[in-house]
């Protein structure tokens, strides 16, 4: 029983930790070889090679206040694991909460939430 509940708690706290979301773009299905390093880009102009996205992909630090490097550093990650030679990000997005939820014995502000998109690219020869 207590293993039970260990896991139902853990998959309830899974739901809370930030990630990536990939969204695969660019009509490839194809598995890219990881790539040790990664473009990055804050302006698709910017970009001074021929390129085609493989996909778009959403850092979203669900209201625990992290600061953009992180998620950046955290979108460059998963471009690696999924063979990016770029990444292009785009604006950041805040989203304040508003109104209040419990902490323990407190009533605390309800966090803003940042979300931070990329979009990751592969070279053309």
């Amino acid at each position: 029983m207590k293993r039970y509940a260990f896991v139902l708690m853990a998959l309830w706290c899974a739901g809370c930790i930030p990630g990536v979301a990939v969204s695969r773009t660019g009509g490839t299905s194809a598995r890219l070889a990881k790539s040790k390093n990664v473009d990055v880009y804050y302006k698709a102009a910017d970009v001074t090679r021929r390129y085609r996205p493989v996909a778009e992909l959403t850092a979203d630090d669900k209201g625990w206040d992290y600061n953009y490097s992180i998620l950046e550093e955290m979108i460059v990650t998963k471009a690696k694991s999924l063979g990016a030679h770029g990444v292009v990000f785009h604006d950041p997005e805040e989203e304040a909460a508003g109104g209040y939820h419990i902490r323990g014995v407190l009533i605390v502000p309800k966090p803003d939430r940042t979300t931070m998109k990329a979009t990751a690219i592969v070279y053309l020869q």
